[in-house]
């Protein structure tokens, strides 16, 4: 009997936990005499829209199921997506592998390339993305993005300055308070370009329940994107 007990505790216990979200494949990027993994879903769709870098700012994502879920989940809607610091025993910071990333998702997919940015360290992002000789996207995400350390009065016009691409802000109606206060800070300067900012109604910062109307979003707005013409040459 007391086994019989233990044994339907297990189950019950197995299946009330998360399923971990495998990526279909890896990429290696080689930085700083490293060569690093990322994990890679592969476009679901005959006709590839384009390639997304997703980023979880802060401490590595290795225990976070919500990157892989959005990443299985654009997948199916016709996107290629490398994640991006999501493991601990990684040394170089993320900010330093992003350039080489880039490169590689953008040879492969060549016609849009996306980055998402989700939670902390969306400073890093601007900072770099503002520099006119960083590598561009077609379009940023800043998604329940907020800055890790407060930003001071000096330096809030130099958020998002520089930025030569569109940017969609979208921010959870529960999210932390730290990323409403970013969402407050750029709405204005993003107003002044094509770009917009977006409150999912009902969802919290980990979007549990509401990761497939987040990919409903992000799939309408990044296939508006411009894609890259490359140049043809002259025979």
């Amino acid at each position: 009997m007391r086994m019989r007990y233990r044994l339907v505790l297990f189950i019950l216990l197995f299946l009330t936990q998360p399923l971990t979200v495998l990526a279909d494949d890896r990429i290696k990027i080689n930085v700083n005499q490293e060569e690093i993994t990322l994990p890679f879903w592969e476009a679901r769709q005959k006709e590839v829209k384009g390639g997304i870098i997703l980023l979880q700012g802060g401490k590595p994502a290795g225990g976070s199921e919500f990157p892989r879920k959005l990443a299985a989940s654009l997948a199916k809607a016709g996107w290629s997506v490398a994640l991006l610091n999501s493991d601990l025993k990684v040394k170089t910071p993320w900010i330093e592998q992003l350039p080489e990333a880039m490169s590689t998702l953008r040879q492969k997919n060549s016609k849009r390339l996306i980055m998402i940015h989700y939670g902390g360290e969306l400073d890093l992002s601007l900072n770099y993305f503002g520099k006119p000789q960083s590598k561009q996207v077609n379009g940023l995400v800043l998604l329940s993005a907020f800055q890790s350390q407060p930003v001071e009065e000096t330096t809030k016009d130099e958020l998002g300055k520089g930025l030569r691409f569109p940017v969609y802000e979208i921010y959870a109606q529960f999210d932390y308070e730290a990323v409403k206060h970013s969402a407050q800070q750029l709405k204005l300067k993003l107003e002044k370009t094509r770009s917009r900012s977006f409150q999912v109604p009902g969802s919290s910062h980990d979007y549990y329940y509401s990761t497939d109307l987040l990919k409903n979003y992000l799939n309408g707005w990044m296939s508006r994107l411009h894609p890259t013409e490359r140049t043809k040459l002259s025979l």
